[in-house]
């Protein structure tokens, strides 16, 4: 994947740096608790393995500081729909940010994936 530049916000590949500071360190009020990767086992040994990461998780930051992260999946019973997920950092939470940083995340998804359908 090539690093994308959106606004000032640049797009990368997830790096293992990154992956342990939200895996470990994002921890979400109560009660959006549920979104700390430490509340899934599941979703935190994905996040925090590389091999299991794989080219599925993408990074936004905005002068060198992580923003937010989102991943994005290929159904494999269709072709061109993909699911995703997203991240905000906690403290940007419930400042009127979703809106900006989704589209910025859509952007991207749809210029590199080309997807017909998310879910």
């Amino acid at each position: 994947m090539n690093e994308g530049d959106t606004n000032s916000f640049i797009i990368g590949k997830m790096s293992q740096k990154d992956a342990l500071e939200i895996a470990n360190n994002w921890k979400y009020p109560t009660p959006y608790d549920f979104y700390d990767m430490t509340a899934d086992r599941e979703d935190y040994e994905e996040i925090i393995d590389a091999n299991q990461r794989g080219d599925h998780y993408f990074t936004l930051t905005k002068n060198g500081n992580l923003i937010g992260f989102f991943c994005i999946y290929p159904y494999e019973e269709t072709e061109g729909e993909f699911e995703y997920g997203v991240g905000l950092r906690p403290d940007l939470t419930g400042k009127g940010l979703g809106t900006e940083y989704n589209r910025i995340m859509l952007d991207y998804v749809k210029k590199t994936f080309k997807p017909k359908k998310f879910g």
